[in-house]
């Protein structure tokens, strides 16, 4: 549990989730997007997958 709340408060994972976020946003601001899977492949191909050792 210690661990996950190292990884929750560091600052490289708040910025993750903020950059994640902020494009997530973005895409949903084109209404005529309606496919979420796309939406996720999109911010995942622009970020890349979620890689715990990143954070690390």
């Amino acid at each position: 549990m210690l661990a996950v709340k190292e990884l929750m408060e560091s600052d490289s994972f708040k910025n993750y989730l903020q950059r994640r976020t902020d494009l997530t946003e973005e895409l949903f601001a084109d209404k005529t997007i309606t496919n979420g899977g796309w939406i996720d492949d999109r911010v995942n191909n622009a970020l890349g997958e979620f890689n715990l050792d990143q954070f690390r």
